[in-house]
């Protein structure tokens, strides 16, 4: 075991292993790819949650996510296998609007990430209750942060609208109770 181990973790081996498991390096080439073969897919960006209900049979035509356009374009075997591919949160703006999508998502990413914060941490003086949904929702919030950054922004948003719903039911709820509870 501690031999395998070893071999596990030798230069080379944890090298690969790290390189595969981010795919940081790879989805900076795909990064690269896009914006120079100038791809532009709106369909398959933020505008697709409006239609994401729709299964597949009723739509056979449905665009495809942002993930599987980019295993499509630039790794056939991986779409082909039914995976998809990541090209950082800037791949995925540029893929939404071009230089425009760019500037335009990581602002509004920037701006609600700023207002979660200022959220949280000015109300860490409510009761216990509260404070602990509001700590357990930017913990939350910042694993899922990564995600974005890492290239599935067009894919989780909607897991952020979801988070926001159900932390915000919770916080009022928890509102509801301590008033009645005093």
């Amino acid at each position: 075991d501690y031999e395998r181990l070893k071999v596990l973790l030798s230069d080379e081996s944890l090298t690969t292993l790290i390189s595969t498991s981010m795919e940081s390096f790879l989805s900076f080439e795909y990064l690269v790819r896009i914006i120079n073969d100038g791809v532009f897919f709106i369909q398959s960006g933020i505008i697709r949650i409006f239609f994401m209900p729709i299964s597949r049979g009723d739509w056979m035509d449905k665009p495809e996510a942002f993930s599987r356009i980019i295993a499509k374009n630039y790794n056939i075997d991986q779409y082909t296998s039914g995976g998809g591919s990541a090209a950082t949160i800037y791949g995925d703006a540029f893929l939404n609007g071009h230089v425009i999508g760019v500037v335009f998502v990581m602002f509004i990413v920037g701006y609600f990430s700023k207002i979660v914060y200022n959220t949280v941490f000015n109300n860490l003086y409510v009761n216990r209750g509260q404070r602990s949904t509001l700590i357990i929702f930017y913990s939350i919030f910042i694993y899922q942060f990564l995600f974005y950054f890492r290239g599935f922004l067009s894919e989780s948003y909607w897991k952020s609208i979801i988070l926001i719903l159900v932390f915000t039911m919770l916080y009022s709820i928890q509102k509801v109770f301590s008033r009645l509870l005093r």
